[in-house]
């Protein structure tokens, strides 16, 4: 499996550099057409399908797993108005892992690849600084990799096609090694707190209507599975996917309250 051939497929040549924001900008859309079938009481299924069938074309695995649980959750949530999903998610997760396996054992077992030299230098990171890390802007961060870190020589980074301090192409595509590297055992622990905290959050806010639920959970398995596979939940575009979940909340919610009280 290449960067262009993926599942024995030549995958799809978009304008953006990387076809991850294609994956992003996508992920928006559908929110603001489930949105829109709310507010308008019209069904956006065609639609719905046009931008599904844009982000399968990426054959990267996350949005092929973001495309099967988004219609999962449709499916039980829309049309049989289910409350919760707990029961459910065994086939979402499993789902996920089978679309998930063959990327992660490229990027992590076998060989060596940019996302599996920062896992293996993370952990020698937290080993020789403890307990608080080596630090901001020093390790698989964007700042990092702006400044290049000292710690890119030290470990060999530099070595590497595509993270030298020339050519710093994966230089930040991760996210818990990041974590881990920089704020140590203390600082890690102190962050997943917070992590599980803002999903726990997010899992009390949908409970009004289907479409809150509908949301909800897209949200949080596209942050989940995105954190492990690559730096998605640093990203610029999660800061306006989650601006977008805020504002369906507050407007599918409030109007769920108020048609419960008159």
């Amino acid at each position: 499996m290449s960067y262009d051939i993926r599942y024995g497929i030549r995958s799809f040549a978009f304008f953006y550099g990387t076809p991850g924001l294609v994956i992003n900008q996508v992920s928006y859309f559908i929110l603001l057409l489930v949105a829109k079938e709310k507010y308008f009481k019209r069904s956006q299924i065609p639609m719905l399908i046009v931008n599904s069938f844009i982000v399968l074309l990426t054959l990267r695995s996350r949005g092929i797993v973001l495309i099967l649980v988004f219609w999962v959750l449709y499916y039980y949530f829309i049309f049989l108005k289910k409350k919760s999903i707990k029961k459910s998610l065994i086939p979402i997760v499993l789902v996920s892992l089978y679309a998930g396996y063959s990327q992660f054992v490229h990027y992590f077992l076998e060989g060596v690849t940019p996302r599996q030299r920062f896992v293996v230098g993370a952990v020698q990171i937290v080993k020789e600084h403890l307990p608080l890390g080596s630090g901001f802007a020093t390790w698989g961060s964007s700042a990092a990799a702006d400044n290049y870190s000292v710690l890119y020589y030290q470990y060999g980074i530099s070595q590497a096609w595509g993270m030298s301090p020339d050519l710093k192409l994966f230089l930040n595509d991760n996210y818990w090694p990041m974590i881990f590297a920089q704020f140590g055992i203390i600082g890690a622990v102190l962050f997943s707190s917070l992590f599980v905290f803002f999903i726990y959050d997010i899992t009390k806010q949908i409970k009004f209507n289907s479409y809150s639920r509908l949301i909800g959970y897209f949200y949080i398995i596209d942050v989940v599975f995105g954190s492990v596979q690559s730096s998605y939940p640093a990203h610029y575009s999660i800061v306006t996917l989650t601006l977008l979940l805020a504002m369906f909340f507050t407007n599918f919610n409030n109007s769920s309250v108020y048609r419960k009280t008159i």
